[in-house]
């Protein structure tokens, strides 16, 4: 199946403005930790997504930015051993965008570029 993946933070979640809304077959795959589930299940359905979402568990990968990027290199690579075809990776931090560049060259890597959210 040929999905796109979006990140949360500054790709749909942009507050107060509306953002992205992926489609029923994306995913998404933010740095946000695992604790935050709830949270960000519960934001995304009431904007109506209701998408498979994958969180970083951060005894695997460190709270960072640099974490973060790996643990979205890591989910694509765990994504295309599972049958998904990433086309198409929504990101707008430029220090994940380019972990994810360099471990998973294939993916096409969309930088959003605002000052709406905090890196």
């Amino acid at each position: 199946m040929i999905v796109n993946i979006f990140d949360c933070d500054g790709v749909l979640y942009l507050s107060p403005h509306e953002s992205f809304k992926p489609r029923c077959q994306d995913i998404i795959v933010s740095g946000r930790t695992i604790d935050r589930f709830t949270e960000t299940s519960t934001y995304l359905k009431q904007r109506g997504i209701h998408n498979k979402i994958y969180l970083k568990d951060p005894a695997k990968f460190p709270r960072t930015r640099e974490g973060s990027g790996q643990h979205k290199a890591a989910t694509i690579k765990q994504l295309q051993q599972d049958g998904y075809v990433i086309d198409l990776f929504f990101e707008d931090d430029p220090i994940q965008s380019a972990i994810i560049n360099q471990e998973c060259p294939e993916v096409n890597v969309i930088l959003l570029v605002h000052n709406l959210t905090e890196k």
